[in-house]
Order: structure tokens, then sequence, then C-alpha cells
């Protein structure tokens, strides 16, 4: 569904009275990866590896410094304007920040409609307002929450209502940038289990991006780690376990996970 070539991201650091030289970053340093049809791909790693900046490449919210994203057969910033709504649609990218996401002067019902009425012109009103309520049953949310605000609902009916959002566009891909890691341990797994159960409805491909082992070992089919800006591992995840990885760093990840999680893991029964 997506392959990634050499991709790289620098910035530059400021200048200021007390640096009169630039010094470049890499946020991302020659990643390359595939993200196959139907599969969710896990990617994990501490805060400011780059993670985030991955998902807003993949998605063309910023533009690489060098590398190549292909979907469809297509580099991406190939990609023509009467091309770009057809990308826009199946390639649909979630956030961490709940609130954001979201138009604060906009209900719920407005927020949804939106999508529909940017690249579903030719609905009527009344389909559109069907879809919307058999997404809301989906995500067991009470249809009463259409006509209210961002405001007045808890983050994790938030989290759900960005997921509606992006699953009326019906992608073909789906990334999810720390979508849990705001919210309590409950709405988290209530979260999970939607992610897995839209990639069974929708066969869905997802990129899971998250820096929680056991959410991205319950959910993903395959494991990425990332350090650095570098990928460092990759890995199946049902091989998952300290004797798997060769990466030293992947191993103090994976050891800060309590050892009775994998019980049922084959490096954890011996």
């Amino acid at each position: 569904m997506l392959k990634v070539l050499g991709l790289t991201k620098n910035y530059k650091s400021k200048l200021t009275i007390f640096k009169n030289k630039a010094k470049s970053i890499n946020a991302v340093n020659d990643i390359s990866f595939s993200l196959n049809k139907n599969e969710i791909l896990g990617l994990v790693g501490e805060s400011g590896c780059g993670k985030s900046t991955l998902a807003r490449l993949l998605v063309r919210l910023e533009k690489p410094t060098r590398g190549t994203i292909i979907y469809n057969g297509k580099d991406i910033w190939d990609i023509r304007k009467k091309e770009m709504n057809i990308f826009r649609k199946q390639v649909q990218v979630i956030f961490q920040d709940t609130y954001c996401s979201l138009n604060p002067n906009l209900k719920v019902i407005d927020s949804l409609m939106e999508p529909l009425n940017n690249h579903f012109k030719e609905k009527s009103k009344e389909d559109k307002i069907k879809e919307i309520k058999n997404l809301i049953n989906f995500a067991s949310l009470d249809e009463s929450i259409l006509s209210r605000y961002p405001s007045k609902i808890s983050g994790g009916e938030r989290q759900r209502i960005n997921i509606c959002r992006a699953l009326l566009l019906k992608p073909r891909v789906l990334i999810c940038d720390e979508i849990t890691s705001s919210l309590d341990v409950c709405t988290q797994a209530y979260i999970l289990d939607m992610i897995k159960k839209l990639r069974n409805k929708y066969n869905t491909s997802i990129l899971f991006i998250s820096h929680d082992i056991m959410s991205v070992d319950y959910l993903c089919d395959r494991i990425m780690v990332m350090k650095d800006g570098k990928l460092v591992e990759d890995i199946e995840n049902k091989k998952i376990g300290l004797n798997s990885f060769t990466e030293e760093y992947t191993r103090e990840l994976i050891s800060s996970v309590p050892k009775r999680y994998f019980s049922n893991k084959a490096a954890f029964n011996k």
C-alpha cells in the first residue's frame, strides 16, 4: 500500500545572537519500509525519535529532504492537483491531540459532515447522516453526541469521533499517531479494540505509531523500532521477545515491560 525508500528529513536550527551557525538535525534519517495490504504495522520508539515527523511526511504535510514515498505506484510528490483529492481521501491520519483535531466551534455532526461534503458532493444529506449514524454505532457512541460540542465530551469520545471522521472516507491507508497516549487505560483498550475491528471490517492498512510497547504488541502484525531518526528493527510481532532483537536499544524497550505481560511468549516461558 505504501513503499518508503531512503526517506530523510533535515531541519536547521535557528540562528540567534549566541549561535551564528545553523546546525542540521536529522529528524528522519534514511528510512525504508513497506506497509502491506490489510496489515497493522507498529512503529515504536521514545519521544523525539522522529515518529510524528515520519507521519507528517507520509501524508504530505511536510516535504522530505530526500527520499521517495510510493502510493498507488506513484511518488506522492508527483501527484497532480486533480489526483490530490483522491490521495487525501484514501490516506487518512489521526493525531494525538483529541481536542485540537476538532473545530471547537462546530458541533460533532458538522465536523463529521465536513469530509463528506468535500469528497461526496453527489450524496444527499439524508444518506450522509445515515452513514454518520452507522459509524457512531460502530464506535459504540450514543447518537445524542452528534448535537454536542467537542468541549462537552470526553477525550476518549473525541478520539472515537476522530476515528469515525477518518473512516467516513473509507481510506485504504490509516496512520494513527500516538492516538491513545493521552487517554486512560480503559479508554485505550477500547480504542485498540476499535482499531482491530475496523481493520477486519474495512480491510484498511494501518500504521500505528506509539511509544507503548504493550499496545503495539497487542494490536500489530509487525513492529518497527525507531531510534534517533533511524529504523533499527523490523520484526514480526509473533516473534517478539527479548531474544528476538539484535539491537541493545530494542532490548531495553522490551525489558521495560513487566515479564508477566509476555507470559504467553516463548521468550519468557523458559
